[in-house]
């Protein structure tokens, strides 16, 4: 049984159980920059559209993405390799750039 309006705001704690409980930062726009969970941070960076355009993780590393003319995330480059979504499938290419 639930009394009261419900709450609209934005959840930025999980107690979890264990002790393993997650912290979210949000921007100015609701899209979260960074994300603590058990003591391993991931951020997350945005560009002028509110798209994704970098992650970045110390036990994975750094993600960027991009986009294409239509708005679909059209590169996805994590730890030198790049994945280009091409007609629901991906294609792996050596990044060297």
């Amino acid at each position: 049984m639930a009394y009261g309006a419900p709450s609209y705001s934005t959840a930025n704690f999980i107690d979890a159980p264990e002790g393993v409980d997650t912290t979210m930062q949000l921007n100015e726009f609701g899209s979260i920059t960074k994300i603590t969970q058990g003591g391993l941070s991931e951020y997350r960076y945005y560009d002028n559209y509110q798209r994704l355009c970098q992650s970045y993780r110390a036990d994975t590393g750094k993600t960027v993405y991009e986009y294409n003319a239509f708005e679909q995330e059209a590169v996805l480059v994590t730890n030198d390799k790049a994945f280009y979504h091409l007609e629901n499938y991906l294609a792996l290419a050596d990044w060297t750039q």
